[in-house]
């Protein structure tokens, strides 16, 4: 399958529902997309595929989310790194913004413009 001319997005997010939303609709949006709630099988994934971002939850369950920043961004093909927050706390990751960690997200608004993104396409089409 060719890739797309927007790029591929690794999904690392332990609640199953939610990643297939987010997806869905970043595959709507003309995103190759790839999921997995396990950050070693996301580490796995960034060795042997290429992908443009990593999107990951901030709680992830097999690996402190600091760790996966830093492996992730150790590869030679590192991709940014963007992660999701709940309205909960998020750890402390601002020693990690020189290895390639891009921004923290708020969960909520990024489906929202996700949604509006997917429907503003759709109107084009």
């Amino acid at each position: 399958m060719e890739d797309t001319k927007r790029g591929r997005i690794l999904i690392v997010h332990n609640d199953s529902r939610e990643a297939s939303e987010v997806r869905m609709l970043l595959e709507n949006l003309g995103y190759m997309t790839a999921s997995t709630w396990s950050g070693f099988e996301a580490l796995e994934r960034l060795r042997a595929e290429r992908f443009d971002v990593l999107l990951t939850d901030s709680h992830v369950p097999d690996l402190y989310i600091g760790e996966l920043i830093e492996r992730a961004s150790a590869l030679q093909s590192g991709p940014q790194i963007l992660v999701l927050r709940n309205r909960r706390p998020v750890p402390d990751l601002s020693r990690f913004e020189a290895l390639g960690f891009c921004a923290i997200l708020d969960k909520q608004r990024v489906a929202a413009r996700l949604r509006i993104g997917e429907e503003e396409g759709n109107a084009n089409h």
